[in-house]
């Protein structure tokens, strides 16, 4: 075993308007995911009842998301401890996609 560096994390992205307190609320709505991921893995593995559209990778998923092609996309993050710089500019990336 080693020990953990870096934790994973599911976000949920989408307009603020939208209430979304759990994984029941997704029933019905599109989401969009990078096919392959943890988040592709979650949504189909808890049967949520979401409508999911699958993207080969997070530019093109991303890309879906802000040309309003889904209204929602969920995202697999980490966040690495290794103290480098880039981490925060991609959090802040993250954040400023978050408020759309």
């Amino acid at each position: 075993m080693s020990v953990p560096y870096s934790p994973g994390l599911i976000v949920l992205v989408g307009p603020k308007n939208m209430e979304i307190k759990g994984y029941a609320d997704l029933k019905g709505k599109v989401v969009g995911t990078t096919r392959g991921t943890a988040s592709d893995r979650i949504l189909t593995d808890l049967n949520t009842g979401a409508i999911i559209r699958r993207y080969d990778d997070m530019p093109t998923t991303t890309t879906a998301l802000t040309t309003g092609q889904v209204p929602l996309m969920s995202a697999s993050i980490c966040r690495m401890t290794s103290g480098s710089r880039s981490e925060d500019h991609f959090f802040r990336q993250v954040s400023l996609l978050a408020s759309l």
